[in-house]
């Protein structure tokens, strides 16, 4: 390895290489000056950075907790509640429905 030339390690991608100069001069474009690179990072200081590595974390163990829990099938109880709707016999049960509008509303 040490017959290879340090050229092929370097990324074409690294600044102020001969490469980068002479794509940049192709384009006819120019680097930030450093008054116009402060600039640009006093406009910036105050944003928000975001850590999207963390969010995906986040978001596969959401995920993955999510799938774990077992399918709960209503369905037996949907078809009663409809058929007790449709034949009035449908009882409104005041006292739950008085806590249930406590507990959100205070």
């Amino acid at each position: 390895m040490s017959n290879v030339e340090p050229r092929f390690y370097r990324s074409q991608f690294i600044s102020n290489t001969k490469s980068t100069k002479r794509r940049l001069d192709d384009l006819g474009l120019e680097r930030n000056t450093i008054e116009k690179k402060r600039e640009l990072e006093s406009l910036t200081k105050g944003d928000v950075k975001i850590d999207i590595a963390g969010r995906v974390k986040d978001f596969s163990r959401i995920k993955e907790a999510v799938d774990k829990v077992p399918d709960i099938d209503n369905s037996d109880k949907i078809i009663d509640l409809k058929n007790k709707i449709k034949n009035n016999l449908y009882e409104i049960d005041y006292d739950k429905v008085i806590d249930k509008i406590i507990l959100y509303e205070f």
